[in-house]
């Protein structure tokens, strides 16, 4: 099955190369250069430069000015970055300090992976199947069982102590083995192990990476946290982030494994927790059927956020078009994972140990907004995916 998608607001997935550092990227007529290393010695090599390029960032380290080099050697021209630079992106805003990068392939052209577009079907049929159950059994699924982690956290030595090493690892073991109880205990074969990726159902789906888009489409965004209940917001720090712009378009292939399905409905007549398999085969084979149900969940969930506890209005109006899905960064707790099924002081207790101790705040209670424009904010990560292509 051939999808589209299409970006209603920016979208940032991380690249492999982390942080751009100030030495590593140059601000010139709107456009962000991001130095490339090797053609930027062999161009001061064959100006005699490179000796000099090269005591300046000795006698001064960070506080060295590529920018600054180049004006005074007058080579801050579009002859000079064009030759000196990987590639550049759109950027209309003041830069200070590191830009994150956005994911690209081989030829520097930015696409969306099919790891991170599953990633978002994973915890939203995660997320339909706890929903659907009745109250008192997601209680003793969910509520119950973060209650009961947290608990162990709190006892552990370790977390006592607020080792911030111990507190990521359980974070993560946290996340991994309510995972395991949903995704990875369906076996095919009567003595197959459970709890690893051969025992996982979510095999069955098949996502494909997305056609890339051309390398200059990115935009250089200034991200900001928002904050409820603070004196302070926003907070007085930007993240500035590469991201695809608002009406970039993508194609992807989606695959149901019917064989597979059968194979693990033959030796997994339910679930653990007794959900009857045809229900889930249900969900399974629609998957953005629960991807548009929790974006939906979601996007009243924030609507209602940012005008109530934020006093933002219409934030989040996307014209004649409603949001089915969201991807990337910026998503934040409720959208990575399945707290909206939480009490709100289950919520409350998630944060306060694991994350930040912010009391009887709103949980979670900020929000990352773009407010490169400063006279109007958007959200990160909000598109729209069809079928009938």
């Amino acid at each position: 099955m051939k999808l589209k998608l299409k970006t209603l607001s920016s979208i940032h997935i991380g690249g492999k190369e982390g942080n751009f550092l100030p030495m590593e990227y140059l601000i010139f007529r709107n456009k962000c250069y991001f130095i490339n290393e090797d053609k930027l010695s062999k161009e001061l090599y064959d100006r005699q430069l490179l000796d000099n390029f090269l005591t300046g960032i000795k006698q001064k380290g960070k506080d060295f000015s590529v920018d600054a080099f180049l004006k005074e050697k007058k080579l801050l021209t579009q002859e000079f970055l064009d030759k000196t630079s990987s590639y550049s992106s759109h950027c209309n805003i003041n830069i200070q300090g590191n830009i994150r990068s956005c994911i690209r392939n081989a030829f520097s052209q930015p696409y969306l992976p099919g790891s991170a577009i599953k990633g978002v079907i994973r915890t939203s049929i995660m997320y339909v199947i706890l929903k659907r159950l009745n109250d008192t059994l997601r209680k003793k699924i969910l509520t119950d069982f973060v209650q009961k982690k947290l608990l162990e956290y709190k006892k552990d030595p370790r977390g006592e102590q607020g080792y911030s090493w111990f507190k990521e690892r359980f974070k993560q073991w946290f996340a991994q083995r309510l995972d395991e109880e949903i995704f990875q205990k369906f076996v095919i074969k009567n003595n197959q192990k459970r709890y690893d990726p051969h025992s996982d159902i979510l095999r069955c789906i098949q996502i494909s990476d997305s056609n890339s888009i051309d390398t200059g489409n990115l935009h250089l965004e200034e991200v900001k946290i928002f904050s409820a209940d603070s004196a302070k917001s926003p907070k007085d720090w930007s993240v500035f982030v590469e991201c695809i712009p608002a009406g970039n378009e993508f194609t992807f292939q989606c695959k149901i494994d019917e064989w597979l399905l059968n194979k693990f409905k033959e030796n997994n007549p339910s679930n653990s927790f007794g959900v009857a398999f045809s229900e889930l085969k249900k969900i399974l084979s629609n998957p953005f059927e629960a991807v548009n149900e929790m974006t939906s969940d979601l996007l009243r969930e924030e609507e209602s956020f940012f005008s109530q506890k934020l006093k933002l209005k219409n934030i989040l109006n996307f014209g004649n078009e409603t949001p089915n899905f969201r991807l990337g960064w910026g998503m934040g707790l409720l959208g990575t994972s399945v707290a909206m099924l939480l009490p709100a002081e289950t919520k409350q207790d998630l944060r306060n140990i694991l994350f930040t101790d912010r009391g009887d705040s709103p949980a979670p209670k900020s929000r990352r907004i773009i407010t490169s424009n400063h006279s109007s904010y958007a959200i990160l990560g909000w598109c729209v995916v069809e079928n009938n292509i």
